[in-house]
């Protein structure tokens, strides 16, 4: 059984004990993670944006507005947050790393919302037209979410650092 002192400075409620994952487990989850949403959110969409701006043939082509090297710059970023996260859950650096992920995915979702739409244009003989499906709402309804998560990340935040460790017992309870 892998029980942990309680931190420094808790307060005397949180005299239990915690079993946190060990660090070997908590990093290659971590690592994991972040390879996993690499793929994801900074990978597919640039091959998907590689693609479809490929896709001339006999006066039709696809039209799509992602902003292709913004969402891999940002979903590198989710990806790295999201695996440090995993990795600072333990700790006093959580709180903060949980908020700048959250930061960073609404980031994320505001630059895929802006780009949201995905068409097909087409001419013939200097006639021509196009057919465009957006959806940017789709995308806000997943924001609602995160936004939340946000909140929850703020709140989290400021519990930790007035009440540290308290959180703990709750987050790993001793395993029987």
């Amino acid at each position: 059984m892998n029980v942990a002192s309680i931190p420094p400075g808790a307060p005397p409620h949180v005299a239990m004990a915690y079993s946190p994952p060990s660090p070997p487990w908590t990093w290659t989850k971590g690592i994991l993670k972040t390879l996993w949403l690499l793929f994801f959110l900074s990978f597919l969409p640039y091959e998907l944006g590689q693609f479809f701006a490929g896709i001339k043939s006999g006066g039709v082509s696809v039209i799509s507005g992602w902003p292709v090297q913004t969402l891999v710059i940002l979903g590198a970023v989710v990806a790295l947050l999201s695996g440090a996260r995993t990795i600072a859950r333990p700790s006093l650096r959580y709180g903060p790393v949980w908020l700048a992920h959250q930061l960073a995915k609404v980031a994320y979702l505001l630059v895929l919302a802006s780009g949201a739409f995905f068409g097909v244009a087409f001419s013939n003989s200097g006639t021509g037209g196009s057919v465009v499906l957006n959806y940017s709402g789709v995308i806000y309804l997943f924001m609602i979410g995160t936004v939340i998560a946000t909140i929850a990340a703020v709140i989290g935040t400021v519990e930790d650092l007035k009440h540290p460790g308290e959180r703990l017992p709750f987050d790993f309870p001793v395993k029987r």
